[in-house]
């Protein structure tokens, strides 16, 4: 034991303050129909003549006053020695986990948030389990809408028909929304005839549906 304290004074362990984690910024990175990701960046201060490493991070994420979602975070981290190192957590939230917490938000401009957690280092002097608690507010975001703005007939036979279907994209927040991948289903009298998915660039706020429908696959032939 004499010999392990020797060790660690020297290397001046025990007189090091303790490492300490913070949320340095919040930023809504996308906004789907079905979520949104926002990016939480960590920045951890280690302040030892040593590296440490993240083991896992546990954390709650409250809205409005809300606790909305919980998760765990166990990809390993190499924090190196004496520096100040950030990381990236992506997190997505589902409209259908928020919606309790932002009809609490009617008439207002902004959405209040509270992260709390616990961070847990793997330290030479043993594991190091530190609280977290960011508190902020974001602006106001809901779900993007989607409107049927116009359907054209390109070409129509016996055996079926094309179709190019524009769809429009409305969100309050443009400059934070992109909408990756628009997936679709498209049906004439309950009738399943179409799917499939189409690509959005950044900022865009419409998108074309290419249709191609074929009567007998389709249920919908007519007999004559």
């Amino acid at each position: 034991m004499t010999a392990l304290c020797l060790w660690l004074t020297a290397c001046g362990l025990i007189d090091a303050a303790t490492p300490d984690v913070s949320v340095r910024s919040v930023e809504v990175r996308a906004i789907t129909l079905e979520h949104l990701v926002v990016d939480w960046t960590f920045q951890v201060d280690n302040p030892y003549p040593a590296a440490v490493q993240v083991a896992a991070l546990d954390w709650t994420l409250s809205v409005a006053g809300h606790p909305v979602v919980e998760g765990r975070h166990t990809e390993v981290i190499d924090i190196k020695a004496s520096t100040l190192s950030e990381w990236v957590l992506p997190m997505s939230l589902s409209w259908s986990e928020l919606f309790a917490a932002l009809e609490q938000t009617e008439g207002r401009e902004s959405i209040p948030y509270a992260l709390t957690g616990t961070l847990a280092l793997t330290t030479p002097l043993g594991p190091l389990r530190l609280p977290i608690a960011h508190n902020g507010e974001l602006p106001l975001i809901r779900a993007p809408s989607v409107s049927l703005d116009e359907v054209r007939v390109m070409e129509l036979g016996l055996t079926g028909a094309r179709l190019e279907v524009d769809v429009g994209i409305h969100s309050e927040l443009d400059s934070a929304v992109h909408l990756g991948e628009l997936r679709y289903a498209f049906t004439i009298a309950d009738t399943a005839v179409a799917s499939g998915s189409a690509s959005m660039l950044p900022g865009a706020d419409s998108v074309t549906l290419p249709l191609e429908i074929e009567w007998l696959l389709s249920g919908l032939a007519v007999a004559g």
